[in-house]
């Protein structure tokens, strides 16, 4: 088995008996000391943004986190957490309810709770039904959480090449449109 699974599953492992041994919403996060493998800061960099903080509304903040990946992991820990912000200086992780905004950070790496492509369709677009749409996002994983932001969106888009979100009240208007993906407010 290669290292980085090996290591992907040591701190899994670690999360889950965290998670087990604690009470749903743990009274106070402890500092995560694990080194990740590259490989796994790898996967998930493509949802995460550099150089960005996220102004949302503060859950709490964990200190002594070593990378946005644990950072992350530390998000997935708390029900209420929606997204982070990390900091590449202080090693402190924000961990927040909602993005409220992206400010530019030299010392930010900022992404949603998970990563994963749930429910998402690559070159389909739900085209028209817009409520509005927001250039300058970098990922479909974020502009599934800009969504979740606005409560009349129950869909969106996002345009790749242009780094366009487009925040929509239904998928009707179903097309093909390369580099474009488009899925659900949130994973069912």
């Amino acid at each position: 088995m290669p290292l980085a699974v090996l290591r992907l599953s040591a701190i899994l492992i670690m999360v889950v008996a965290a998670d087990e041994a604690a009470p749903a919403e743990p009274a106070a996060a402890e500092p995560v000391t694990v080194e990740p493998a590259a490989a796994e800061d790898a996967r998930d960099a493509a949802c995460q943004e550099q150089n960005v903080d996220y102004a949302g509304m503060p859950l709490r903040r964990v200190e002594g986190v070593v990378s946005p990946f644990l950072c992350q992991l530390q998000c997935q820990r708390f029900t209420a957490c929606r997204c982070f912000t990390w900091n590449r200086v202080n090693k402190y992780c924000y961990l927040k309810t909602s993005v409220g905004g992206r400010r530019p950070n030299l010392h930010a790496v900022s992404g949603p709770r998970e990563c994963a492509a749930c429910n998402q369709e690559v070159s389909v677009d739900f085209y028209g039904n817009d409520i509005r749409y927001m250039g300058g996002v970098n990922s479909p994983a974020l502009c599934q959480l800009l969504c979740q932001d606005e409560a009349a969106c129950l869909y969106f888009s996002w345009k790749g090449r242009d780094e366009y979100c487009f925040l929509k009240h239904s998928d009707a208007g179903r097309r093909t449109a390369p580099d474009v993906v488009s899925g659900p407010r949130a994973c069912h």
